[in-house]
């Protein structure tokens, strides 16, 4: 009797033990099903909310992208936020699965992707400009052509509203430096920027905007002489030109100076008229004003025929203009640069476009059960 029912205590334990794993097993697949539904519910909605928030970036300018290679949508945080929340609401709405993509709480953050911003703007051009993703055949090249550009209605532009809403209102430019080192063995060419983030943005610049030697095909702008603005900055084409000979004449002027110097035959006619005028020690200092003003006179007569498409040094007009813009200070010519898109855009599709309105990108911020998110996307 003892023995029976010690056997059966026996087997009554291996029960219970055996409950108490199967419960244990249970208990753990319990869980092993909960954290996988977790995971699946948080891998949807990241999954539909990444393809909502790339929905947005779909939405951009395609006229901007067409036009300049810029990619940027019109919109600040709400509507970016409507948006997400619209496209959430509709993948809810068609899906038969089991979890819900909408989260209790959504913010969205364009702070620091503004196109304006110089950093957005110079990495978007210059990505362009590397993919040559921009229109960069050009009419081809003649005198007959020059002089067709050069007869131009010059354009200005004195609408106060419409200079108020440009990217580079109220930034003070800073003035061409003119200051030039001594000239390397390449001559001037090795002024010319060949190399890095300038050389780059210097190609987009000739790849998209016009200038006195050289007009796009099927480029519609508001000035004629775009990268004459990229340099001086005036509200008008004559200005914007008048400033350039200025600038031209400027840089020839010490190598025609010191080319009067190398001519035996013109340096010494230049002492002569100098020894007439002064005679004696002062000889040599008004040989030096005689020759400077020879030297300004050629100068001139140099900007003409590089304004009117002859070579100058063997470097043309546009070579000359490459000068400049490697001189020029990076954040007036990106300003300068949005200025004209702005200019443009307004003139040929929307009359009330503004660069500050659109974005290259955002943050959002989403609360689902208590779990917080964060997505950054971008172009």
């Amino acid at each position: 009797m003892g023995r029976y029912f010690r056997k059966n205590n026996k087997k009554g334990s291996s029960m219970i033990f055996l409950s108490m794993i199967l419960a244990g097993l249970i208990g753990l697949a319990v869980l092993l099903a909960v954290s996988a539904r977790e995971k699946a519910g948080l891998s949807y909605r990241r999954t539909v909310t990444d393809i909502a928030c790339r929905s947005v970036l779909s939405e951009y300018d395609f006229r901007l992208k067409d036009e300049y290679g810029i990619f940027a949508f019109r919109g600040g945080n709400k509507y970016v936020e409507d948006k997400i929340a619209y496209y959430l609401e509709y993948a809810d709405d068609k899906s038969d699965i089991m979890f819900s993509a909408l989260p209790e709480k959504l913010e969205c953050d364009v702070k620091g992707f503004e196109i304006t911003d110089t950093d957005n703007f110079e990495k978007q051009i210059i990505a362009a400009a590397k993919h040559d993703a921009l229109r960069l055949d050009k009419v081809g090249f003649n005198a007959e052509m020059i002089a067709d550009i050069a007869k131009l209605e010059k354009a200005e532009l004195d609408s106060a509203a419409v200079i108020c809403g440009l990217p580079s209102y109220g930034f003070t430019g800073k003035a061409l430096d003119l200051d030039f080192p001594d000239l390397t063995e390449d001559g001037l060419k090795g002024l010319i920027v060949q190399a890095g983030d300038t050389f780059m943005t210097n190609k987009y610049a000739f790849s998209v905007f016009n200038c006195r030697t050289k007009h796009l095909e099927n480029h519609y702008s508001y000035f004629n002489f775009e990268i004459e603005y990229l340099i001086c900055g005036y509200f008008s084409d004559a200005e914007n030109l008048d400033k350039i000979k200025d600038y031209l004449v400027i840089l020839r002027t010490p190598i025609n100076i010191a080319k009067i110097y190398a001519d035996s035959e013109r340096s010494a006619l230049a002492l002569a008229e100098a020894e007439a005028i002064a005679p004696g020690p002062g000889a040599i200092a008004m040989q030096l004003v005689i020759i400077t003003e020879w030297a300004v006179e050629d100068s001139k007569k140099d900007a003409n025929k590089l304004m009117n498409g002859e070579k100058v040094d063997g470097l043309a007009y546009e070579d000359y203009l490459a000068i400049f813009l490697s001189l020029q200070d990076r954040e007036t010519k990106l300003l300068r640069m949005m200025d004209l898109v702005q200019i443009n855009m307004r003139k040929n599709y929307y009359n009330g476009f503004l660069l500050s309105e659109h974005s290259c990108g955002f943050y959002l911020f989403t609360e689902h059960h208590g779990k917080e998110l964060t997505y950054v996307h971008t172009y």
